[in-house]
């Protein structure tokens, strides 16, 4: 009776660590609310990798209907849920308080503000504050988590965070939201 209970979680360590990429988005898509509780790297990044092929295409179709404003708010109110909570659980894999990500969701509300309201004045300053601090999140995120059970849970499977090179894909993500602020400074001058 003990090694089938033993086999039966092996098995669904191995069908988390072989679940792809999709998988792992639906996964923190559907934990929208969910504060508690610990996120791998592969997670958190296949989330955000995920979510950032989603904006562009939103961009994209939002410049072909001349409505990129409209579509750039839409995709930011939906996704502040689930990038939040997701983050939350990141940190919490590392062993920090998910009041880390609090200073991220104001600047990102404060800078989604000023542009709607057309105050371009102090939003460059905005920008780069925010930029700033993704990129020091954004490094703090790309850690390995910690490898025993801490306050906010139990260890959380890295099986298929081995073949990750999670600062090398932080480059890359890095690389890509400064991308992503080039797009959207060109829509607001």
């Amino acid at each position: 009776m003990e090694n089938t209970t033993e086999n039966t979680e092996q098995e669904a360590v191995a069908a988390k660590a072989s679940a792809g990429i999709f998988a792992r988005w639906n996964n923190a898509m559907m934990q929208m609310f969910v504060l508690k509780g610990r996120a791998s790297r592969y997670d958190f990044w296949a989330f955000q990798a995920v979510s950032l092929i989603i904006f562009l295409l939103m961009v994209l179709c939002g410049n072909f209907f001349d409505a990129t404003k409209i579509v750039i708010n839409i995709f930011a109110l939906y996704f502040l849920f689930p990038a939040t909570a997701a983050t939350v659980r990141r940190l919490h894999d590392i062993s920090l308080s998910g009041w880390w990500c609090l200073p991220a969701v104001v600047l990102a509300l404060l800078v989604l503000g000023l542009w709607d309201f057309g105050h371009t004045a102090g939003l460059l300053y905005l920008l780069f504050a925010s930029l700033v601090y993704y990129s020091f999140l954004c490094w703090i995120l790309c850690g390995r988590g910690v490898t025993e059970a801490n306050k906010y849970g139990d260890v959380v499977d890295e099986a298929a965070d081995s073949n990750l090179d999670s600062r090398a894909f932080m480059c890359f993500m890095f690389a890509f939201w400064c991308g992503m602020w080039a797009v959207f400074l060109c829509h607001i001058w």
